[in-house]
């Protein structure tokens, strides 16, 4: 009878911990102090899942920063066309120049200069506030 406690006990421990969410983009170095490049046309220090998701955070950050300047359906002319991804000295703060281009009506290319900092340290998930942004066109 004590074996089967035991047994049942370790069952629903073992259930448990295997509820639990893992975390499987975390933001790396979420609370350095320390500068530091993350990504970029020369450096590549994320994983496969980590530059995916920053990818996608930067074009969603851009639009929610830029929301109100123009005709939502704009975007879908605007394709990724590079990113820079950089640790700044403050705990939870990134810097991230985002390049998209676009074809129609004209050729033309926008740079968003942002600030993030993040109030949870999850990519799959992101919390964040835009502390800076620059929006400048290019060709």
């Amino acid at each position: 009878m004590n074996t089967k406690k035991m047994v049942l006990t370790t069952v629903i421990v073992l259930g448990l911990g295997g509820c639990t969410t893992q975390n499987t983009a975390p933001i790396p170095m979420y609370s350095s102090t320390q500068a530091h490049i993350l990504f970029s046309a020369k450096t590549d220090n994320l994983n496969d899942t980590q530059e995916k998701q920053f990818w996608k955070l930067a074009r969603a950050a851009a639009k929610r920063a830029t929301k109100g300047d123009g005709n939502e359906d704009n975007w879908r002319y605007l394709k990724d066309d590079t990113l820079y991804v950089a640790k700044t000295k403050r705990q939870h703060q990134y810097e991230i120049a985002y390049q998209v281009k676009a074809t129609k009506p004209l050729p033309v290319k926008v740079n968003y200069d942002m600030l993030i900092k993040f109030t949870k340290n999850s990519l799959e998930k992101p919390r964040y506030k835009v502390q800076k942004l620059d929006v400048n066109l290019g060709e």
